[in-house]
This record gives C-alpha cells, sequence and structure tokens, in this order.
C-alpha cells in the first residue's frame, strides 16, 4: 500500500495577479482576428412525435412497439418532406402536428425547447438552406424532425467586443504559463531537498507550497476483487493521475509536475508497505500475466 501525499497549484492563484495592458490586447486582437467572430445564430422549427403520458410508463416490448409506430409515422413525415416543392408546415399540416419555432440560439447556448436531447441542437447546426429539413431524430421518448427557419452568420467582432474573450484568453495562456513554470521548479526543489534528508514538512515550507496526504491505497484494489474497498472510497477527480505519477516512484521520490485540468499536481510517495509473501506467492501467476498483458 502507498502512502502518497500531493501538491497542487491551480492555475486561478496565478491568474488572479495577472495584469494586461491596452497594448496586449491591441497585439492579441491584431493577431488574432480570424478567430475573434461573434457565434454563429441559428432558429429551427420542429414537430415531435412523442410517447402519452400513459405510453412512457411502458416497458419492454410494449415500449419498443409503441416506439416502432412513432419511427414509422416520423420516417414517412421525413419522406414527405423529400418531395419536390414539399413546404414544412403544409406536411406537418397533413400529419395533424404542432408546429413548434425555437429562438435564435447557438450550439453553446442552445434553446430550451430542444435541451430534452442535446443531438437536437447538433442536428440544428448541419441543416442548409438547400437542405433545411432533418430526418427524424430520435430522443429519449419519440422523435424529432427539425426544420431550419433562419441563420445569423458568424461576424468579426470589434475590439471592444472581443476584449472580455482577449482578456480571458490572455489570462489563461499566461496562467498556464506560471503554473508550469511553478510546478517544475517546486518539484526540483522538493527533490533536492529530500535527497538531502530533509524532512517533508521543511521541504513543503521552503518551497511555500501545502500537500494534502491522501488514504493509502493499493495500484490493484481496483483490479483485484480481494482488494477492493467494501464501500468504495472517495476519490478526487486527479486521482487516476496521482496513481499515475506515483507507480514507478520509490519512497522519499517526488513525480514531475503534471499538468491537470485547473492547474497540475506534484505527487511524493512518502512509504510503499510491501505486500505479504505468502499472498504475493498465490496471486504472482495473474500479477505476471496481467503485466506482460499491458
Amino acid at each position: 500500500r502507498l502512502d502518497v501525499s500531493v501538491v497542487r497549484l491551480r492555475t486561478a492563484d496565478f491568474a488572479k495577479d495577472i495584469k494586461i495592458s491596452d497594448e496586449d490586447i491591441q497585439k492579441y486582437f491584431e493577431s488574432h482576428k480570424a478567430e475573434l467572430k461573434t457565434e454563429e445564430k441559428r432558429k429551427v422549427e420542429f414537430v415531435s412525435l412523442s410517447l402519452s403520458d400513459e405510453q412512457k410508463k411502458l416497458t419492454g416490448k410494449e415500449r419498443i412497439d409503441a416506439l416502432q409506430k412513432l419511427a414509422d409515422r416520423a420516417n414517412d413525415l421525413s419522406t414527405a418532406l423529400l418531395e419536390k416543392g414539399a413546404e414544412f408546415h403544409q406536411v406537418a399540416a397533413k400529419f395533424e402536428l404542432l408546429v413548434t419555432a425555437t429562438d435564435e440560439f447557438t450550439s453553446n447556448a442552445p434553446d430550451p425547447k430542444l435541451k430534452v436531447d442535446p443531438q437536437l441542437t447538433a442536428a440544428a447546426f448541419q441543416l442548409t438552406a438547400q437542405d433545411p429539413n432533418s430526418d427524424a431524430i430520435q430522443a429519449p421518448d419519440g422523435f424529432y424532425v427539425l426544420h431550419l427557419a433562419g441563420i445569423v452568420e458568424a461576424r468579426p467582432l470589434s475590439l471592444e467586443e472581443a476584449r472580455p474573450k482577449i482578456v480571458d484568453a490572455i489570462k489563461a495562456s499566461r496562467s498556464r504559463e506560471m503554473v508550469t513554470n511553478k510546478g517544475a521548479q517546486v518539484a526540483h526543489d522538493l527533490r533536492e531537498s529530500l535527497l538531502a534528508g530533509e524532512p517533508l514538512s521543511f521541504a513543503l515550507q521552503k518551497s511555500n507550497v501545502k500537500a494534502e496526504k491522501l488514504e493509502p491505497f493499493s495500484l490493484s484494489e481496483d483490479i483485484d476483487p480481494e482488494e477492493m474497498p467494501k464501500e468504495p472510497k472517495k476519490r478526487t477527480p486527479d486521482f487516476l493521475a496521482v496513481r499515475n505519477a506515483v507507480v514507478s516512484l520509490q519512497p522519499g521520490d517526488v513525480s514531475e509536475f503534471m499538468p491537470w485540468e485547473d492547474g497540475g499536481i506534484i505527487a511524493i510517495l512518502e512509504k510503499r508497505e510491501l505486500p505479504d509473501e505468502t499472498k504475493f506467492a498465490q496471486k504472482r501467476a495473474a500479477f505476471d500475466q496481467r503485466i506482460l498483458s499491458n
């Protein structure tokens, strides 16, 4: 079992002290004009063929049969829309379906009427003026057919419109660079201090960082049923990164700085408790096979 401590560096701690000048913003704007645009907006109309409230309670074959009837009707609707001169509202009326219209929306901020399923928004942004109608799209309780009602094309942002985006982009870039440089330096300094025989607490204090001690864990606990705890342990989101970082470390070793979603981590292996020899001998063959397979 491994006793591990983790130093976490977060980009937010560095970003708050970053100062960005007007010159920085102007320079970024000039070099990224092609990317600094508004988001394209879309507006669609749609019809839905959904299970009734009673049918939604169905399970198994009964539910499948009910959905199949809706699928057949939705496919008939899609086929009718392919006919020359077909008009969405007229076809919907022929099938006795209510047409619902969305407001303008972007791919990152879907219209609430389409939030029943993410693929509806994705499908809306695949429609074109030449091909304005979607195929039947299956949602959890039925089917949708979309019709493109309008497009607001993306346009270049002015400097003032782009300013907030530019500030965020510069801060993100600089804070990532700062946290990476700091992480590499901290990992180096901790390693040197521990090699010199200094206590971990002193090494951390000297580097002006804090470490969180994790609950001891085994590298095999997720793959060996006998090692699995009766109740799943609560792990931090970066636990897999920590575990991977200490696989090849020896007690007293410090990992390299490893970037993570909101910054990065440095893992310190404080102690490695060897397995029971008798127990290990029984599992040696399976262990060897797993290593060879990997």
